[in-house]
């Protein structure tokens, strides 16, 4: 009498035997062909990944491609403070310092925000007392290793403006 697939699996007695599963299976992974390795992303995909980062935090859609190749001469060490007449390129080079940074150190403790937007979440946290409060709100942003304020003194002049 010949012995079907199922009494080899199962073995003699009736119960499962193991070891012609695991022979079984190894077979049929051997039999697959090998799996790609992944291929490295590519500079077009590292800068689409960049630009959603940088849309994600915030930073105006016209300066996506901000790269400190774009001045003359970038100072070496990124800058404090940042200020100069309307349409100078403080923006930009703060911006492109962000990217520089993100690209070198990756996304984590790295911000861009609009002054204004700053201003309206500590505005709301005298509104609505449930959520973080001012204090904590600016305890966030100071443990950023790189933080961009954008537009800080262009806001209109108000008493939280005069506060903060």
């Amino acid at each position: 009498m010949t012995e079907t697939s199922a009494q080899k699996i199962t073995g003699a007695e009736g119960k499962p035997g193991l070891a012609p599963i695991r022979n079984r299976i190894q077979r049929i992974l051997e039999s697959l062909p090998p799996s790609p390795e992944p291929s490295p992303p590519t500079l077009e995909e590292k800068d689409r990944a960049l630009r959603q980062i940088l849309l994600d935090k915030g930073v105006y859609p016209v300066l996506l491609g901000a790269r400190l190749a774009d001045f003359h001469i970038p100072p070496e060490v990124p800058p404090v403070f940042i200020s100069g007449p309307v349409g100078t390129g403080k923006t930009h080079l703060a911006v492109a310092y962000l990217a520089q940074e993100i690209q070198q150190w990756g996304e984590r403790s790295r911000m861009f925000i609009r002054s204004i937007d700053l201003f309206n979440r500590l505005r709301d946290t005298y509104r609505d007392h449930s959520g973080a409060s001012a204090t904590e709100i600016i305890s966030d942003f100071s443990r950023y290793r790189f933080l961009v304020i954008d537009d800080l003194g262009t806001e209109r002049d108000t008493p939280l403006v005069g506060q903060v």
